[in-house]
């Protein structure tokens, strides 16, 4: 059995834990609470069969039975199989039990009764120890969730031998979306799975991972109307356009971080491998609803090490440090959207938008690309930059700006790259040769100041830089007709 596709079927199944499908219509001794429920599980189901749609999945099950109490509605759904795309082979969860509970107006919380063993394709299983929460909030207005809680433990993959090539300790996921304008809604979202091993079919190669988080949040998202534009069509490239053009109405703020810790990758047979001791990504997408908004990302990482990797990285050059924060600023997104939904100038339908369009539009808006800050460690030497490029029109590489640079120990690099070539001729260190000699001093490091020239000219500390990369500016964009 293929592990790596069997680390695809868990997440699928994880993903899938409400993977149930509803009747077309409700009982008729039901109560109109009762048809109440029977019509929610039918919504939820909808969004998760249309989750699959597009690759040719579908949902097969038993009689969809309802129970009434007093106190809440139950509902079963016996033999509940996932097929997770076109002839992709079938996902038995078995028998799901939901006990919905009204917790105010428009507002159910369900909760989720899953088997602890999932059958799984080719005689394998996924098998969870401890199902201590899976619920979520239902907004009946919205006919979608807008908050849940799962908090699953000891969980493993099975392969027809019983052996267990992947075993997670943890996963937890929750939600709360608040309503603040009427019909807008913002909140967390946050994921954590810990303690995660996987071993490939032959049990060569290894990943493990302490820690995984990610922590997101949405600010003013109108759910309906994200709703309504990706109705049946997930996954459709046509309606993520119109999503995207459509942003600006639709949210205020989208924010993200993933964080990895203790990651280690290891090959036996090869006898290579790394880890990395920390791992950062963020990105914030800010003032969607303005006429300049920023697109922010970073990434950093610490404790980087490698084993048995020198002929693709010389020992001394790995970055066991790198920090990275850039954005984007000044976005002008309801322009760029009208430009990106109209045909360009002798084009038809579905015609790509006009690149001149759009960057006379950024120009405009004085659009900016900011690196807030670059740095580099490794035990060889460190590098450090930061700087703005614009958009500007008319400029040759269609930006202006420049970037001041740091840098130290560059006399131990080259000196190590000359030993790695053999001290024979080596462009790389040529060019490093002639990038130290117009470096200023500063103490013990050499400073540069990169600019980016209207006509072309890429300039470093006032040389003109085209002799050393072999060209000069591009050729000028053709006139428009």
């Amino acid at each position: 059995m293929r592990r790596s596709a069997t680390l695809v079927t868990v997440l699928t199944v994880l993903l899938a834990w409400t993977a149930l499908y509803a009747q077309p219509a409700a009982p008729a001794d039901l109560s109109p609470r009762g048809q109440q429920v029977f019509k929610m599980v039918g919504q939820v189901l909808t969004e998760l069969q249309d989750g699959i749609d597009g690759n040719g999945g579908e949902i097969n099950h038993g009689p969809v039975r309802i129970e009434e109490s007093a106190t809440n509605v139950a509902a079963t759904i016996p033999k509940v199989m996932v097929i997770p795309g076109k002839n992709a082979p079938a996902i038995e969860i078995g028998t799901v039990k939901l006990v919905v509970t009204e917790t105010g107006p428009n507002r159910d919380r369900v909760e989720f009764m899953l088997p602890d063993r999932i059958k799984l394709p080719e005689g394998g299983a996924v098998r969870i120890g401890q199902m201590r929460k899976t619920e979520m909030i239902w907004a009946r207005e919205l006919e979608t969730a807008v908050g849940y809680d799962l908090d699953w433990r000891e969980l493993a993959v099975l392969d027809e031998d019983s052996e267990v090539p992947i075993q997670i300790g943890t996963v937890r996921a929750t939600m709360t979306l608040r309503e603040g304008r009427p019909g807008r809604y913002s909140g967390p979202f946050n994921l954590t799975v810990s303690n995660l091993s996987a071993t490939d079919d032959e049990g060569d190669s290894t990943v493990k991972i302490s820690g995984l988080t990610v922590a997101s949040e949405v600010v003013d998202w109108d759910v309906k109307g994200a709703k309504k534009m990706m109705a049946g069509k997930p996954g459709d490239p046509m309606a993520m356009l119109a999503l995207l053009q459509e942003l600006p109405k639709l949210a205020v703020k989208v924010t993200s971080t993933v964080s990895l810790s203790g990651l280690t990758v290891a090959s036996v047979e090869q006898e290579t491998g790394f880890s990395i001791d920390q791992m950062d990504f963020n990105f914030a997408f800010e003032d969607i609803d303005r006429p300049g908004a920023r697109l922010a990302l970073s990434y950093k990482h610490a404790g980087l090490s490698l084993e048995g990797m020198e002929d693709n990285v010389p020992e001394g050059f790995a970055p066991r440090r790198a920090a990275l924060s850039l954005a984007v600023e000044k976005l002008p997104l309801a322009k760029l959207a009208e430009i990106a939904s109209a045909a360009p100038p002798g084009g038809g339908p579905g015609a790509p938008p006009d690149p001149n369009a759009a960057l006379d539009a950024l120009a405009e808006a004085s659009t900016g690309i900011r690196l807030d800050s670059l740095a580099i460690e490794t035990e060889q030497a460190e590098a450090a930059a930061d700087g703005l490029l614009t958009v500007q029109k008319g400029a040759a590489f269609g930006v202006v700006g420049g970037f001041d640079i740091r840098l130290r120990g560059l006399d131990a690099v080259i000196k190590e790259l000359k030993e790695l070539a053999g001290n024979q001729p080596d462009p790389v260190v040529g060019f490093l040769e002639a990038t130290r000699k117009s470096g200023k001093p500063a103490g013990d490091a050499l400073t540069y100041r990169l600019d980016v020239q209207p006509d072309g000219r890429i300039m470093l500390n006032g040389t003109d830089m085209a002799p050393l990369l072999g060209g000069g500016p591009p050729a000028a964009a053709p006139p428009r007709k």
